[in-house]
């Protein structure tokens, strides 16, 4: 697989946006407002990730090509390419952080996690939370049948040095709900989202805070913020009902903002945003034994 995105005419990115402006009229014709529920995301879910399980899904679903935006520029990219490009993103920051437990909120089959021990082999404790019961299978499946060929693209580790490092790392996957995760208060060092938050439109800020909550130092959430998308990413994000939010939300629930970028790999239609937050759980706790 090649793995530099492939330069095209700026026709094809002009013709994504014509669409979106056809879609939203037909739209308003027709009087139709998008709606999406957290059930009716599951059971999306389930059979999508039914169906990344079953055979060689996984790389052929991962090597499916999507026109996007490379720092601004039209290319052909492939899915794998773009999850390689925010793994790293969430990669350098683990590193950089060196938390001793992360979790994942809506993990999916699991590949993302499965990357992340490899690339930040100084966590001790990795965990997935997914709603669909079929992503739980699928990511506890993968575990046991390493998906090495996709893992390896996104890695570059060897295939050997693959099995050796996650039969010695400890991850676990469960199915749960991001508006009321089944962890303890502060149980990890570090928390991340990766396009999950869009799944929420309603209801975002209490994943959040649940975030906030399961959290003792850190966590990051690649997503589409508004701030990074322009005039016709907001209305398609707009026409398929996904959340609508600023990255300052999560200041009023208590994260502090350390970082927030436009990922310079992009799709047309929307664009993903690298948010990393503090928690700053040390500074509550010292406010409100001043205010005690």
């Amino acid at each position: 697989m090649p793995r530099v995105p492939q330069s095209i005419s700026r026709r094809e990115q002009y013709r994504i946006y014509l669409n979106i402006i056809l879609t939203t009229v037909r739209r308003w014709l027709n009087r139709k407002s998008p709606s999406r529920t957290m059930e009716g995301t599951r059971r999306e879910y389930d059979k999508k990730w039914k169906k990344w399980s079953e055979g060689n899904y996984l790389l052929e679903g991962n090597t499916e090509t999507r026109i996007s935006l490379l720092r601004g520029l039209p290319v052909v990219a492939r899915q794998i390419d773009y999850r390689k490009h925010v793994i790293e993103k969430f990669a350098d920051a683990i590193n950089s952080l060196q938390p001793e437990s992360v979790l994942e909120i809506g993990s999916g089959n699991g590949l993302n996690v499965l990357c992340l021990a490899l690339l930040c082999p100084t966590v001790k404790r990795w965990a997935g939370i997914e709603l669909a019961e079929t992503g739980v299978e699928a990511a506890r499946n993968y575990l046991k049948e390493l998906p090495l060929e996709s893992i390896a693209y996104v890695t570059k580790v060897s295939k050997e040095m693959i099995a050796q490092r996650i039969a010695n790392a400890q991850i676990t996957f469960k199915k749960g709900d991001m508006h009321i995760l089944p962890m303890r208060d502060n149980e990890f060092d570090f928390v991340y989202s990766f396009h999950v938050l869009e799944q929420a439109p309603d209801t975002y800020k209490k994943a959040l805070s649940e975030a906030h909550r399961v959290t003792k130092k850190h966590a990051a959430f690649f997503e589409f913020w508004n701030e990074g998308q322009n005039i016709f990413q907001r209305i398609h994000i707009r026409n398929r009902g996904f959340f609508q939010g600023s990255f300052r939300d999560v200041e009023p629930i208590g994260f502090g903002i350390l970082r927030f970028e436009v990922s310079e790999l992009t799709q047309v239609a929307f664009a993903g945003c690298f948010l990393l937050c503090a928690a700053n759980k040390d500074s509550q706790r010292n406010d409100h034994v001043r205010r005690g």
